[in-house]
């Protein structure tokens, strides 16, 4: 699906491009031969900039947050807003002065100067995949597909080459640049497009024409207390952001840090508040965009398209650009400086060659960032993943290194920071005698069986937790079987005949134990494909328990209920005689098997 564009339209959106081009590349580089000066613009980041970068870079899954909204509606600020306006509340008052007085200008270094290099080289693979570009660069893709309706090849290798060419030039200098522009688009962009929302529908109206979950602070689900209380603990990521840490190392000074984070959670605020508005509204004037293949996370886009007139629409489609690219060009500074100064084999004592090694650093980076997200999509959703899981393992002993009372070794600063991974991993198998370890799928596996099924749990949009099989490659969500009054399913353990045992909460928030029983070809209880003496015995067991007709069954023993009659009888018995396969056959017994 396209979005046709008029001729005002194109040639704003080429204006920006050529724009971000000129002020990225016209960056003045920062006098003298000091290493921070490529990597933090001197250390002279004023206020005004200062928030302008922050703001700008936070909102890099702009059509996430579209989304989600539609979806759920204004739980969306529980999730994405208040956690982090908290954090960012703490980073300011407790870290922010700190990390701008004591001069150590990366993570990594902190990690290094704190513990060693092994820790070091830890904290830079975790910043390396946090920062990554490949999954905002296929967003970007996405929506240049969609606006201009060019190859996604073509979509991605456009989106990367007008967010970071600049960048080679004037680094961090040209990110800030460059960030302030897209930081007044962002606004105005969203601005009109509720401005014109807000004149054909007020406010209010809009509001009771919702559906009443969608109102709901905790959501259409509603939010269980203990997944609310997860987005708290993600958003304490926010301590070991290297956006974050790298504007603070980058400020004039301490004050100004303190201050621009403050500062920018009123802004943030106003942002969510737009966003979030915009959002509710593509709810009553897309009501049937669920069914169309773009789907909700096209909701900010299709919305523009329909309610605003060429010009405008061509500035609100600049302000969605506005808002990716400004995160692609930060992710890539911090991703190419993690590459060729943070993990490079031997430190650079010239900043010449620092400069030099982080410039191939955005080659590096870029063209990462592209193959991945031109040919294998999910591998980007699999790399930001991993590092999400990893950020735990970060953030103990980044909080350590701005105490003195705990003092770690570098081993022991590592063994924490793997420690801390250990819980967060997606649902993983290792095969001992190949040595191959696979990813399972994005939920948490439990127990295994024999025969190399798992079973566990996975979090599905954000507000329910389904049980899951881990079986032949494929993860089937258990969820489905189960009456839909059942808003959490968890299976706990699965023995070797497949039946899985756990736990379901009600939408009265009771919780029921259950037992689910795979139904398998007749005569075949254990699974296995062929019908033996192995399920005879449990024939057995089922015909002696069931005295020929009582109108049950025990668990399990409805495989050998050939004739579906609810009993087992000797019409069954005689149908397991035919369905063996060996090797030794039952006796042929007329009063049943003994």
């Amino acid at each position: 699906m396209n979005i046709t564009l008029h001729a005002l339209d194109l040639s704003l959106i080429i204006l920006y491009a050529g724009v971000l081009l000129v002020l990225g590349l016209k960056a003045r580089r920062t006098p003298g031969v000091r290493p921070e000066n490529y990597l933090l613009g001197g250390r002279r980041l004023t206020l005004v900039p200062f928030i302008a970068t922050l703001v700008s870079t936070w909102y890099g899954g702009i059509l996430g947050i579209g989304e989600f909204t539609y979806l759920n509606g204004v739980v969306t600020l529980v999730i994405f807003g208040l956690p982090y306006y908290i954090f960012a509340f703490l980073y300011a008052i407790f870290l922010a002065a700190r990390i701008r007085r004591e001069g150590i200008l990366t993570i990594p270094d902190r990690f290094r100067r704190a513990y060693g290099p092994r820790s070091a080289y830890f904290s830079a693979i975790v910043v390396f995949l946090l920062t990554t570009p490949a999954p905002y660069l296929l967003m970007l893709g996405v929506l240049i597909n969609l606006l201009m309706g060019v190859d996604l090849w073509l979509a991605l290798l456009l989106g990367m080459a007008f967010s970071t060419v600049y960048l080679w030039r004037g680094g961090f200098q040209a990110v800030v640049r460059t960030d302030v522009l897209q930081f007044v688009l962002m606004f105005v962009g969203f601005g009109l497009l509720l401005g014109v929302l807000m004149s054909d529908q007020p406010l209010g109206q809009m509001w009771q024409a919702l559906p009443p979950e969608l109102r709901h602070w905790r959501g259409a689900g509603p939010l269980e207390w203990q997944v609310m209380l997860v987005w708290f603990l993600i958003a304490s990521w926010t301590f070991v952001d290297p956006g974050f840490y790298q504007r603070c190392a980058a400020a004039h000074d301490g004050r100004t840090a303190s201050r621009g984070i403050l500062l920018s959670i009123g802004v943030w605020f106003v942002f969510d508040l737009l966003t979030i508005t915009v959002g509710l509204y593509a709810v009553g004037q897309l009501p049937e965009l669920a069914l169309i293949s773009a789907g909700p996370i096209a909701a900010y886009p299709l919305l523009g398209a329909a309610v605003l007139p060429p010009g405008l629409r061509g500035l609100f489609f600049v302000a969605l650009l506005a808002v990716i690219m400004s995160t692609i060009d930060s992710f890539t500074f911090i991703s190419a400086s993690t590459l060729g100064r943070d993990l490079a084999a031997t430190a650079a004592t010239d900043p010449a060659i620092e400069r030099r090694r982080i410039r191939w650093g955005l080659v590096a980076s870029a063209g990462l960032g592209y193959v991945l997200a031109l040919s294998l999509p999910s591998v980007v959703q699999l790399w930001y993943t991993l590092g999400m899981v990893l950020v735990p393992g970060l953030l103990a002993p980044m909080m350590l290194t701005f105490t003195r009372r705990i003092i770690l070794s570098d081993t022991m600063a590592l063994i924490v920071g793997l420690a801390g991974t250990a819980d967060e991993f997606p649902a993983m198998s290792y095969d001992m005698y190949t040595e191959v370890m696979t990813v399972l799928g994005g939920g948490a596996a439990k127990a295994v069986n024999d025969r190399s099924s798992a079973v566990g749990d996975k979090v599905i949009d954000f507000s329910s937790e389904h049980a899951i099989l881990y079986e032949n490659g494929e993860e089937i969500d258990l969820h489905e079987f189960f009456p839909p009054y059942f808003v959490n399913t968890d299976a706990e353990a699965i023995n070797n005949y497949g039946w899985i045992v756990g736990d379901a909460d009600d939408s009265e928030n009771r919780t029921h134990g259950f037992l689910l029983v795979p139904i398998y070809d007749k005569g075949d209880y254990d699974g296995d494909t062929d019908v033996d003496h192995q399920d005879f015995q449990h024939f057995q067991r089922c015909f002696a328990a069931e005295p020929y007709t009582n109108g049950t069954l025990h668990v399990g023993c409805s495989v050998f209920d050939f004739d579906d009659d609810i009993d087992l009888d000797l019409d069954d018995y005689a149908a397991f005689q035919s369905a063996f396969t060996g090797p030794t056959a039952p006796n042929n017994n007329p009063n049943g098997p003994g």
